[in-house]
């Protein structure tokens, strides 16, 4: 069973309202881009957190 807000007054803490995410990986992956990383190297390092390709 779905738990419903039915007056809309229920607001996350974690994120903004209609945010999907935090924004951490793709600060990340800036950081890492600036810091000489190849767009090979960033994207194995993506699969080893992720578990996925």
């Amino acid at each position: 069973m779905v738990q419903r807000d039915r007056r809309g007054m229920f607001h996350t803490q974690l994120f903004e309202p209609y945010q999907r995410r935090d924004g951490w990986l793709e600060t990340a992956i800036i950081k890492m881009y600036q810091n000489g990383m190849s767009t090979r190297e960033i994207g194995k390092f993506i699969e080893r957190i992720l578990g996925s390709s």
